[in-house]
């Protein structure tokens, strides 16, 4: 008769771990595979929009000293709850929104602009021109082409009314409105 060998005394313990660290990857699993939302999903999302479609052309210089014409377009505006700047998000208090403008700039010369798209746009209020709070530093927009980008100031949640001024920082400005 075959007497069974005792299991070692670690089997049992081993067994356990190994069963649940299986179900736990089978349960991780099951939750990954579903749909996720998220209130920033929801924050991101336009609480009002308007449409712009102005065209502005203003003169800039080129690689070699040469004027050249850049076509800078307001596209249009929506107010936000958040957005991301660097990849994380950034939400402001209740009673903050955030306007962004979407703006596009088109160049047709032959060289490459950097251009710094907040020097052309003013958010007025009373008597204050406000700079945008978040914007892309130096965009390049290479030669013959169209580029976009964004604008975003910190409003107040309940304003539905804004002015910007638009123009080179030198030079005359014009007045466009934005209701919402």
């Amino acid at each position: 008769m075959v007497i069974p060998k005792p299991l070692p005394k670690y089997f049992f313990p081993l067994l356990i771990i190994i069963i649940l660290a299986g179900m736990l990857f089978f349960w991780q699993k099951g939750i990954s595979n579903k749909p996720k939302t998220t209130p920033a999903a929801d924050l991101a999302k336009p609480t009002a929009t308007a449409e712009i479609n102005r065209t502005f052309e203003f003169k800039i210089k080129d690689p070699k000293n040469q004027s050249m014409t850049l076509k800078y377009t307001l596209l249009s505006a929506k107010k936000v709850n958040l957005i991301t700047k660097d990849n994380q998000p950034v939400k402001l208090d209740v009673n903050k929104n955030i306007l962004v403008i979407d703006i596009e700039l088109q160049n047709d010369g032959n060289y490459a602009l950097k251009v710094n798209t907040q020097d052309f746009v003013r958010l007025v209020q009373g008597d204050k021109k406000f700079a945008a709070d978040y914007f892309n530093d130096v965009l390049d927009v290479p030669a013959l082409s169209v580029k976009k980008d964004e604008l975003a100031y910190i409003v107040d949640a309940q304003q539905k009314q804004f002015k910007l001024q638009v123009g080179e920082i030198d030079k005359e400005k014009t007045e466009v409105e934005i209701n919402f």
